[in-house]
């Protein structure tokens, strides 16, 4: 389960018997029955947290830009909603450098252009 959603091994998963609901088995795509089965499933599954790092982050073909709107919220606003779009909880690091390109906002998704303003956008973000 954890692998297929991108994240590390499981670390935490209590299993319990279920005796009113059908199950599905992950890698056969079989269902138990209860009625005819010892069916189980799990109270929840607690996976590792990956960290990944994303260089030279790009919104929608642009650099994103280092606010989360244009002109506001920047750095870890902006930082963490990358990550949370991406699937993770937040942003771990983030380095944040003069764009010579245009940049996009992850907020509203404006565009900033290097010739008419001061545009910063992500050298890197690492998100956990």
């Amino acid at each position: 389960y954890c692998d297929e959603k991108g994240y590390g091994e499981a670390v935490d998963y209590p299993k319990r018997q279920t005796y009113n609901e059908d199950t599905l088995t992950m890698e056969q795509h079989a269902t138990c029955n209860p009625a005819y089965h010892t069916c189980h499933t799990f109270d929840y599954i607690t996976c590792d947290v990956l960290e990944q790092t994303f260089d030279n982050p790009r919104e929608h073909g642009r650099a994103l830009d280092g606010c989360y709107e244009f002109e506001s919220d920047c750095g870890d606003l902006a930082a963490d909603a990358f990550c949370v779009d991406k699937g993770y909880a937040s942003a771990k690091d983030y380095s944040m450098v003069v764009s010579q390109e245009e940049t996009m906002t992850i907020g509203n998704h404006a565009v900033c252009d290097p010739a008419w303003h001061g545009c910063s956008t992500f050298d890197y973000i690492t998100c956990i």
